[in-house]
Protein backbone atom coordinates (compact mmCIF):
# COMPACT_ATOMS: atom_id res chain seq x y z
CA UNK A 1 0.00 0.00 0.00
CA UNK A 2 2.70 2.51 0.87
CA UNK A 3 4.48 1.77 -2.42
CA UNK A 4 1.57 3.48 -4.21
CA UNK A 5 2.56 6.74 -2.54
CA UNK A 6 6.34 6.62 -2.84
CA UNK A 7 6.59 5.34 -6.42
CA UNK A 8 7.56 8.14 -8.78
CA UNK A 9 7.81 6.34 -12.11
CA UNK A 10 5.40 8.76 -13.80
CA UNK A 11 4.05 12.25 -13.29
CA UNK A 12 0.87 11.29 -11.41
CA UNK A 13 2.72 9.02 -9.00
CA UNK A 14 5.38 11.69 -8.47
CA UNK A 15 2.61 14.21 -7.65
CA UNK A 16 1.00 11.79 -5.17
CA UNK A 17 4.33 11.02 -3.51
CA UNK A 18 5.21 14.71 -3.23
CA UNK A 19 1.81 15.59 -1.76
CA UNK A 20 1.86 12.67 0.72
CA UNK A 21 5.36 13.43 2.01
CA UNK A 22 4.86 17.21 2.04
CA UNK A 23 1.55 17.08 3.88
CA UNK A 24 2.96 14.56 6.37
CA UNK A 25 5.99 16.78 6.98
CA UNK A 26 3.82 19.86 7.50
CA UNK A 27 1.57 17.88 9.83
CA UNK A 28 4.46 16.55 11.95
CA UNK A 29 6.12 19.97 12.06
CA UNK A 30 2.95 21.56 13.42
CA UNK A 31 2.08 18.86 15.97
CA UNK A 32 2.86 19.12 19.64
CA UNK A 33 4.15 15.91 21.16
CA UNK A 34 3.50 15.27 24.85
CA UNK A 35 6.47 12.93 24.94
CA UNK A 36 9.11 11.68 22.54
CA UNK A 37 8.10 8.09 23.20
CA UNK A 38 5.75 6.15 20.97
CA UNK A 39 4.38 2.86 22.28
CA UNK A 40 3.18 0.44 19.59
CA UNK A 41 2.23 -3.11 20.66
CA UNK A 42 4.49 -2.93 23.66
CA UNK A 43 7.39 -1.70 21.54
CA UNK A 44 8.67 1.67 22.70
CA UNK A 45 10.09 4.01 20.02
CA UNK A 46 11.90 7.25 20.69
CA UNK A 47 10.76 9.91 18.21
CA UNK A 48 12.66 13.15 17.78
CA UNK A 49 10.37 15.64 16.09
CA UNK A 50 13.19 17.80 14.73
CA UNK A 51 14.86 14.82 13.06
CA UNK A 52 11.54 13.62 11.68
CA UNK A 53 10.85 17.06 10.21
CA UNK A 54 14.39 17.28 8.80
CA UNK A 55 13.95 13.89 7.14
CA UNK A 56 10.60 15.04 5.73
CA UNK A 57 12.18 18.23 4.39
CA UNK A 58 14.95 16.31 2.67
CA UNK A 59 12.47 13.84 1.18
CA UNK A 60 10.22 16.71 0.04
CA UNK A 61 13.15 18.38 -1.75
CA UNK A 62 14.04 15.15 -3.55
CA UNK A 63 10.43 14.47 -4.53
CA UNK A 64 9.98 18.10 -5.58
CA UNK A 65 12.88 17.77 -8.01
CA UNK A 66 11.51 14.47 -9.34
CA UNK A 67 8.04 15.99 -9.73
CA UNK A 68 9.37 19.00 -11.65
CA UNK A 69 11.46 16.85 -13.98
CA UNK A 70 8.58 14.39 -14.57
CA UNK A 71 6.02 17.17 -15.07
CA UNK A 72 7.76 19.35 -17.64
CA UNK A 73 7.12 17.05 -20.66
CA UNK A 74 3.48 16.47 -19.70
CA UNK A 75 2.84 20.17 -19.16
CA UNK A 76 4.43 21.05 -22.49
CA UNK A 77 2.29 18.41 -24.25
CA UNK A 78 -0.86 19.84 -22.66
CA UNK A 79 0.07 23.39 -23.67
CA UNK A 80 0.78 22.11 -27.19
CA UNK A 81 -2.65 20.46 -27.36
CA UNK A 82 -4.38 23.60 -26.10
CA UNK A 83 -2.47 25.71 -28.62
CA UNK A 84 -3.36 23.40 -31.52
CA UNK A 85 -7.02 23.41 -30.48
CA UNK A 86 -6.94 27.20 -30.31
CA UNK A 87 -5.29 27.44 -33.75
CA UNK A 88 -7.99 25.17 -35.21
CA UNK A 89 -10.72 27.34 -33.69
CA UNK A 90 -9.05 30.49 -35.04
CA UNK A 91 -8.91 28.95 -38.53
CA UNK A 92 -12.62 28.22 -38.40
CA UNK A 93 -13.30 31.77 -37.23
CA UNK A 94 -11.19 33.25 -40.03
CA UNK A 95 -13.05 31.14 -42.59
CA UNK A 96 -16.36 32.34 -41.18
CA UNK A 97 -15.11 35.96 -41.40
CA UNK A 98 -14.06 35.36 -44.99
CA UNK A 99 -17.47 33.91 -45.79
CA UNK A 100 -19.10 36.97 -44.24
CA UNK A 101 -16.79 39.47 -45.98
CA UNK A 102 -17.57 37.98 -49.39
CA UNK A 103 -21.27 37.96 -48.66
CA UNK A 104 -21.71 34.21 -48.70
CA UNK A 105 -23.53 34.39 -45.39
CA UNK A 106 -26.28 36.69 -46.65
CA UNK A 107 -29.55 34.97 -47.21
CA UNK A 108 -30.48 34.29 -50.78
CA UNK A 109 -33.81 35.46 -52.09
CA UNK A 110 -36.59 33.18 -50.98
CA UNK A 111 -37.08 30.18 -53.16
CA UNK A 112 -40.03 27.90 -53.06
CA UNK A 113 -37.72 24.90 -52.76
CA UNK A 114 -37.78 23.28 -49.26
CA UNK A 115 -34.17 22.06 -49.61
CA UNK A 116 -32.91 25.61 -50.25
CA UNK A 117 -34.83 26.87 -47.24
CA UNK A 118 -33.27 24.13 -45.10
CA UNK A 119 -29.77 25.07 -46.34
CA UNK A 120 -30.45 28.70 -45.49
CA UNK A 121 -31.46 27.75 -41.94
CA UNK A 122 -28.32 25.58 -41.58
CA UNK A 123 -26.09 28.41 -42.82
CA UNK A 124 -27.62 30.87 -40.36
CA UNK A 125 -27.06 28.35 -37.57
CA UNK A 126 -23.40 27.88 -38.56
CA UNK A 127 -22.92 31.62 -38.59
CA UNK A 128 -24.37 31.99 -35.06
CA UNK A 129 -22.19 29.14 -33.81
CA UNK A 130 -19.09 30.78 -35.31
CA UNK A 131 -19.89 34.03 -33.47
CA UNK A 132 -20.28 32.14 -30.19
CA UNK A 133 -17.02 30.25 -30.80
CA UNK A 134 -15.19 33.51 -31.47
CA UNK A 135 -16.52 35.01 -28.24
CA UNK A 136 -15.37 32.13 -26.04
CA UNK A 137 -12.19 31.00 -27.82
CA UNK A 138 -9.71 33.23 -25.98
CA UNK A 139 -11.46 32.84 -22.64
CA UNK A 140 -11.43 29.04 -22.73
CA UNK A 141 -7.78 28.87 -23.77
CA UNK A 142 -6.72 31.09 -20.88
CA UNK A 143 -8.94 29.28 -18.38
CA UNK A 144 -7.71 25.83 -19.44
CA UNK A 145 -4.06 26.87 -19.30
CA UNK A 146 -4.57 28.48 -15.88
CA UNK A 147 -6.42 25.44 -14.52
CA UNK A 148 -3.64 23.11 -15.65
CA UNK A 149 -0.98 25.32 -14.18
CA UNK A 150 -2.66 25.98 -10.86
CA UNK A 151 -4.36 22.69 -10.05
CA UNK A 152 -2.10 20.08 -11.61
CA UNK A 153 1.24 21.75 -11.01
CA UNK A 154 0.91 24.78 -8.75
CA UNK A 155 -0.65 23.14 -5.70
CA UNK A 156 1.87 20.29 -5.46
CA UNK A 157 4.75 22.70 -6.05
CA UNK A 158 3.59 25.14 -3.38
CA UNK A 159 2.95 22.42 -0.80
CA UNK A 160 6.29 20.81 -1.64
CA UNK A 161 8.13 24.11 -1.31
CA UNK A 162 6.46 24.87 2.02
CA UNK A 163 7.35 21.39 3.33
CA UNK A 164 10.94 21.68 2.10
CA UNK A 165 11.58 25.23 3.31
CA UNK A 166 9.36 26.04 6.27
CA UNK A 167 6.85 23.39 7.34
CA UNK A 168 6.10 25.41 10.48
CA UNK A 169 4.54 28.11 8.27
CA UNK A 170 1.04 26.74 8.90
CA UNK A 171 1.43 27.20 12.64
CA UNK A 172 2.73 30.74 12.09
CA UNK A 173 -0.19 31.61 9.81
CA UNK A 174 -2.72 30.18 12.27
CA UNK A 175 -1.30 32.39 15.02
CA UNK A 176 -1.90 35.47 12.86
CA UNK A 177 -5.65 34.86 12.62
Amino acid sequence: MIDNYIDHSDEKKARKALLAVSISTILVANMKFATNKLDILGLELLVDQTQLVAFGKLTAVILLIIFIVRSIPGYLKLLHKLSVDRANRQEQLEISRWVKSWGFDTPTPPVDDPNEEKKEIENEHKYRLAKIEKRYSNITFGANAMALLVVDYGVPLIIGLVAANNPELVQTLLKLT
